[in-house]
């Protein structure tokens, strides 16, 4: 049997070396794992979440950082790129030239001002009746037959809409400026507005509202004003 009384016992450290205890081992992990984060979550929440792994920093090595660029596309200076390829893209991306839509079939740009109902209906050498019907050519690597109204042998009409806006804008006045706007916008007649018409009275008398209106205070004004009104219109009419 062992005597209680005569076994040692360990004094408790106080509260101060427990202090330098903890102190002493945090100091300790501060700095073998400086570079670390401190983890906000538990090790079991959100195991392989994206948030945790933006977080994690990695210990510099001495290197210069990467960017993701520079990671996915990786530079080789000896590379030399085919020509063959890169025509053949160039041309792709360019698309149809400009001849294309502007001088199809080689017809001139001026027979483009022509309206879709003088195409069809006012051109020279109509035909009411419905064209042949067109199959597809496999070796020509079009529709035949074409469509009769390539090339235009005589020049659309359009109305002379052309020629008589070209008159009308390139006219030229002595000592006047004038804009499109200006010519395309001109000012009406005087014909074109409306005219007021005044009540004629009987035999000089004045009709029976104005001796109304002479019961009531300016009167007088009332009727210089009217009478002044008249002889304005009267002079314009006589100018006119």
């Amino acid at each position: 049997m062992i005597n209680k009384a005569h076994v040692k016992r360990i004094p408790a450290p106080g509260k101060g070396a427990l202090v330098r205890q903890r102190n002493m081992i945090a100091s300790i992990k501060d700095g073998r794992d400086w570079w670390k984060i401190e983890p906000k979550y538990s090790t079991k929440v959100l195991i392989g979440n994206w948030l945790e792994e933006r977080k994690r920093f990695i210990k510099p090595t001495g290197k210069l950082g990467r960017s993701i660029y520079s990671t996915d596309f990786v530079y080789f200076p000896d590379h030399k790129p085919e020509q063959t390829v890169r025509r053949t893209m160039r041309k792709k991306y360019e698309g149809l030239p400009a001849q294309h839509f502007f001088t199809h079939h080689e017809e001139p740009r001026s027979r483009n001002l022509v309206s879709e109902y003088d195409d069809k209906y006012n051109r020279h050498g109509y035909d009411p009746l419905l064209p042949p019907l067109r199959s597809w050519n496999g070796r020509k690597l079009a529709w035949i037959p074409q469509k009769s109204d390539f090339p235009i042998l005589e020049p659309p009409t359009n109305y002379g809409l052309l020629e008589h806006l070209m008159k009308k804008w390139h006219k030229k006045e002595a000592g006047m400026m004038r804009s499109v706007y200006t010519i395309s916008y001109e000012k009406p007649p005087v014909s074109a507005f409306a005219t007021t018409h005044s009540l004629p009275s009987r035999q000089g008398r004045r009709p029976r509202n104005i001796d109304r209106i002479l019961d009531y205070e300016g009167s007088q004004k009332y009727l210089q004003a009217l009478g002044q009104l008249v002889r304005d219109r009267k002079a314009r009419d006589t100018s006119m």
